[in-house]
């Protein structure tokens, strides 16, 4: 995943109130903090660069990063949604307009930024050590693992 800061404007009316720097999806303490303490009406997040993302898997938490990244685009770029069987990819893309493929090597050959494993909690441990294996930054949806053993064995990959 890329290294560089965003930077982020939070606005109350047309006055900006905060100057900050984050990295996506991580605000600091100190940010949340004075999220609550004032009321702003929206968050401006101003960035040169768009991170381009894959979703592992196609069941309804898949479909919420779907959204964020059509609601964002000019922050993500959904490169590919990865599906295990044809007849669902083309369900998926006929459905929510999107890029679809059961190809794992196309999907590395996108170079994604990061991949949002977001498949049955059974397998979600094995399969984004699969895709952490082939140098891909992963975004694990919840759970991250199911045991004590697995999460030591996604923590090494620290």
């Amino acid at each position: 995943m890329s290294t560089s800061m965003k930077k982020s404007v939070c606005m109350k009316g047309n006055d900006p109130l905060i100057h900050t720097d984050y990295r996506i999806g991580f605000f600091p303490h100190s940010f949340r903090q004075k999220m609550k303490s004032n009321s702003f009406d929206r968050i401006v997040v101003i960035s040169a660069e768009i991170w381009k993302t894959l979703i592992i898997g196609s069941g309804w938490r898949s479909l919420y990063y779907v959204r964020i990244a059509k609601a964002m685009p000019d922050i993500l770029r959904l490169d590919a949604m990865y599906c295990r069987t044809q007849e669902k990819a083309d369900k998926m893309a006929e459905e929510f307009s999107i890029h679809t493929t059961t190809s794992i090597e196309e999907c590395v050959g996108y170079k994604p930024d990061f991949a949002v494993v977001a498949v049955n909690k059974t397998s979600i441990c094995d399969v984004s050590i699969e895709w952490m294996d082939r140098g891909i930054t992963v975004l694990s949806e919840t759970p991250a693992a199911l045991d004590m053993d697995s999460l030591k064995k996604l923590y090494r990959y620290h």
